[in-house]
C-alpha cells in the first residue's frame, strides 16, 4: 500500500471516517488522472480538485499527502514521477501537511526530492506561514514554471513563461 499503483486504491492510507474515506479513495483518482496515469481532457483540474479539499477539509491533509508519496515511492515512469512533484509542489503551496504528518513529509522531501531544499522551504513556509490561495486552474502550469525554473506545460495547452 505504500508504493506506486496504477490502479486505485480500495480504502484510504491513513484512518478517516467513512465520508473522508470515501472522498480519499476519490482523490487518489484524481492524482492519477493528473499524473496521466488515467485519462482525463484537462488534467489541472484534476489537481486543483485535490488542492481544494486539502485547503477546505484540514482532515484530509496528511492523506493527501501520503498519497503523494506512495505514488513517488518506485514509480517506474520519469513522467508520472514529474507530475508527482508537480503536485506535492502544489500542496506545500496551499497547505500544511498537519502535524503528525510533517516529520514523515520532511523526511520523505530530503530523502527523494531533487532539489530538496527547494521544497524544505515549501514545507516549512506552509507549516509556520498557512498555504496561499489557490489559483484558477489554468494558472497552475504557470505557478509551477516559477517553482521548478523550468516551463512547465498543461498537456492540453500551451504556458508562456
Amino acid at each position: 500500500m505504500t508504493l506506486f499503483s496504477k490502479v486505485p486504491i480500495p480504502m484510504s492510507l491513513t484512518e478517516l471516517d467513512p465520508a473522508l474515506s470515501k472522498e480519499a479513495t476519490q482523490l487518489f483518482k484524481s492524482l492519477l488522472m493528473y499524473s496521466g496515469e488515467r485519462p482525463t481532457p484537462y488534467p489541472p483540474a484534476h489537481a486543483l480538485q485535490v488542492l481544494q479539499a486539502g485547503v477546505a477539509q484540514p482532515e484530509l491533509r496528511a492523506e493527501i499527502y501520503f498519497q503523494l508519496m506512495k505514488q513517488l515511492r518506485s514509480n517506474p515512469s520519469a513522467d508520472s514521477q514529474r507530475r508527482y512533484w508537480e503536485l506535492m509542489a502544489l500542496a506545500l503551496m496551499s497547505f500544511p501537511p498537519g502535524s503528525g504528518c510533517d516529520d514523515y513529509v520532511h523526511v520523505f522531501l530530503k530523502s527523494h526530492a531533487d532539489g530538496a531544499q527547494r521544497f524544505l522551504s515549501l514545507l516549512h513556509k506552509a507549516q509556520y506561514e498557512g498555504g496561499q490561495p489557490l489559483p484558477p486552474a489554468d494558472e497552475l502550469p504557470t505557478l509551477l514554471t516559477g517553482f521548478f525554473g523550468r516551463q512547465v506545460r498543461s498537456r492540453y495547452s500551451v504556458v508562456e513563461s
